[in-house]
């Protein structure tokens, strides 16, 4: 298993999108132990894939995930019995959204259609749950493999300073 960054994850999901356009489900929770975020994203036939990231600042995230595994544990389902929200990926070409935004002054943003013509591109949604409880203990390879990815996003969180205390 290779633990890659936030962007390189996030690309790879939006390939694996274009194989699999619906069937997606997300879950999220808030790291306990550190500043971060996580979100498993899974699917039935491209498996589990876990993202782990903070915000740098209100316009940048920076964080790592890893693709965990090939298929879906089946007790997770059972995790995710609380309404879903929704999730998705969103692609920005920021130079056609900026032209859009040009063209329509009069329109605030969220008149704007968000299509592939504005510069906005949703390649992957679906149903999120929050949880509480933690992904993990489905079963040991996955801990394990979580576990991977957490010391490189704690190395990523000391590389940042977020780690360093201040005397």
């Amino acid at each position: 298993m290779e633990v890659k960054t936030r962007e390189e994850i996030l690309r790879e999901l939006i390939e694996r999108a274009g194989e699999y356009p619906t069937g997606w489900k997300a879950a999220t929770r808030r790291d306990p132990e550190s500043f971060g975020e996580e979100y498993y994203i899974f699917h039935p036939k491209a498996g589990v894939y876990e993202v782990k990231e903070y915000p740098v600042n209100p316009f940048r995230s920076s964080g790592v995930g890893a693709h965990l595994t090939p298929s879906v544990p089946s007790g997770l389902p059972r995790l995710l019995k609380e309404q879903p929200g929704t999730f998705g990926i969103l692609e920005v070409d920021l130079a056609k959204f900026l032209r859009a935004l040009q063209e329509t002054p009069d329109q605030s943003i969220t008149h704007l259609d968000l299509s592939e013509d504005v510069g906005i591109r949703i390649p992957m949604r679906g149903p999120s749950h929050r949880t509480s409880s933690t992904i993990r203990s489905i079963d040991a390879s996955l801990a394990k493999k979580c576990r991977v990815v957490d010391e490189e996003f704690r190395k990523l969180l000391d590389r940042h300073g977020l780690t360093r205390a201040y005397s």
